[in-house]
């Protein structure tokens, strides 16, 4: 379902993603393209009418309003306050910094050429239901850097096919434009626990295949946002990996157990 059109792509039906622009940085909106309208629920909205609404955003909760602008069109508006404008572009201004002064990148990757437009962060709008979203934002310029660092450490590697779908950029990008910045096994978010260091940082872990094999892969089935402890215990036996389903229940269990024995 994936469709690209101004500054926004739609991932499915429950995911968009959009790039951080002037309005949503100076204005605190984003204006509601027509391709987007059903996304937002403005097809059932009346004239002059405004729908309230929540934005989770670092594990916090914002008010926010969605409101056609102009009924004639049926264009709307998605509009949040000062404190979620402020958490938005506290997250962004060391790109903001970079742009306004055309530098480049952090010095991991100083000798080299960058193209900011290229790197601009993104915000991931997932939709639970018409009244709550979540709002993520992801950092391209991050990955290059990991990526960068990633090869610099020969113990880290992981041999085989998996390596080299997981230190590809664009799959990585990809990947976590559908699922998000957390670790889909134990839910771990690494900027949430770290803070400004470990903004836009998460590994990814393609499933299922025979490392020796060559095949096509479906980046939202196929490849995963994993953290380092999850990615290590799959990867613990040399010899027989685990699937990161398998993982996901000892996880699971784990935690279950824990719970009944307080």
């Amino acid at each position: 379902m994936d469709a690209t059109f101004r500054s926004f792509e739609v991932i499915d039906s429950k995911i968009i993603i959009k790039k951080i622009d002037k309005s949503i940085l100076k204005y605190g909106e984003i204006r509601i393209p027509n391709d987007l309208r059903d996304f937002f629920g403005l097809f059932e909205m009346e004239k002059y009418e405004r729908e309230e609404i929540s934005i989770k955003f670092k594990n916090l909760e914002y008010e926010a309003v969605i409101y056609i602008d102009n009924f004639a069109r049926r264009r709307g508006k998605l509009r949040w306050g000062r404190e979620l404008g402020l958490a938005i572009n506290e997250s962004v201004q060391e790109y903001l910094f970079l742009k306004e002064n055309k530098g480049k990148i952090k010095e991991e990757i100083i000798e080299k050429e960058i193209d900011l437009d290229k790197y601009n962060p993104l915000i991931r709008i997932e939709k639970n239901n018409e009244k709550h979203y979540k709002f993520e934002l992801i950092f391209p310029s991050e990955m290059e850097i990991d990526i960068e660092q990633y090869k610099l450490h020969e113990d880290k590697f992981i041999y085989g096919v998996r390596s080299r779908y997981e230190l590809d950029p664009k799959i990585r990008l990809e990947a976590l434009k559908y699922h998000g910045m957390s670790c889909k096994i134990c839910g771990f978010n690494y900027e949430s626990t770290y803070g400004e260091l470990g903004k836009g940082y998460i590994q990814i872990h393609h499933k299922y295949h025979d490392d020796n094999s060559s095949f096509d892969i479906d980046i939202k089935k196929d490849i995963i946002p994993i953290c380092d402890n999850c990615h290590s215990m799959i990867h613990r036996n040399k010899y027989k990996n685990i699937d990161s389903e398998e993982l996901e229940y000892f996880v699971s269990a784990n935690k279950e157990y824990q719970r009944l024995k307080k």
